[in-house]
């Protein structure tokens, strides 16, 4: 009889001990793709980033050129509208920046950093 219970200790013991091993598996696979994720999302904010910046870039570049043109096709334009380019820009700038709020283009400057002790790569269960 007590070697009955023996042996159904052991099996138990053994089966809680595989489950824990494969639970530690689980975990650890998941806190891998956790990690890969955070980093694809991390190079896909830089990429969004330099992105918004050429694109401000770029509608500089177009206003400046807007200006230009203006010049070009009147030539009394350049003197009554000179204190007035500045207000223009300053009012642009202000209007790119609520749009980037309206539209969730601002993100905190925070980044999240990992460190693992193992390597993240799957486990032969």
């Amino acid at each position: 009889m007590a070697g009955r219970s023996d042996d159904e200790f052991l099996r138990s013991k053994q089966k809680i001990r595989e489950s824990t091993t494969h639970s530690l598996q689980i975990l650890n696979e998941t806190l891998c793709i956790g990690i890969e994720t955070t980093e694809e999302l991390d190079r896909q904010a830089e990429s969004l980033e330099r992105t918004e910046k050429n694109v401000d870039r770029i509608n500089h570049d177009l206003d400046s050129s807007k200006r230009m043109m203006n010049v070009i096709k009147s030539p009394f334009h350049a003197l009554f509208s000179s204190s007035s380019s500045k207000k223009s820009d300053d009012a642009a700038d202000v209007k790119r920046s609520k749009k980037s709020l309206e539209y969730g283009i601002v993100r905190p400057k925070t980044k999240v950093h990992f460190t693992v002790a193992s390597k993240c790569q799957p486990q032969q269960h």
